[in-house]
């Protein structure tokens, strides 16, 4: 009876170890370059693929919904989606704890569909995963008034 107990109580052990050591910790480091804090996810009206996905419709109609790209990110850049317990699994990027590194093209490889079909890091460099947007309310050198002159130049 002791045996058993002891093994039980190692394995509970083990569990909960392994359990504290997959908690993310708030505020994370990226190589000691630059500390990203934790915002909120902002409003999109169309979501960012992975790269090699070759856009939003060809990404939705090849997706399973397996998330081996979600378990291949490291910087869980690809999580799964915020959807009902009931809806198939599927990704989403999400940029608010880091970056998708261009070195980094372990999703193209490990998806079996082609939802995300393979890239090498020097085609993903030039990828296109979404758009910019400019908002004139959050732009540094307009709410600091940095520009004298913001006007556009004028031809000769």
């Amino acid at each position: 009876m002791a045996r058993r107990q002891f093994l039980t109580t190692a394995a509970l052990l083990t569990m909960a170890s392994s359990a504290q050591a997959q908690e993310k910790p708030k505020i994370k480091f990226d190589g000691g370059l630059s500390k990203l804090i934790p915002r909120g996810r902002p409003v999109r009206t169309e979501e960012p693929t992975p790269p090699g996905s070759l856009g939003q419709p060809n990404f939705e109609r090849r997706c399973v919904g397996c998330l081996l790209c979600v378990q291949a990110c490291e910087n869980h850049v690809l999580r799964p989606a915020d959807a009902p317990w009931w809806a198939i699994a599927t990704q989403r990027m999400s940029f608010e704890e880091g970056y998708c590194r261009s070195e980094c093209v372990k999703c193209s490889e490990v998806c079996p569909t082609g939802a995300i079909l393979p890239i090498t890091p020097a085609g993903k460099t030039v990828a296109q995963i979404g758009y910019a947007v400019w908002s004139p309310d959050r732009c540094i050198v307009l709410t600091d008034r940095l520009l004298v002159d913001v006007s556009p130049p004028r031809s000769l």
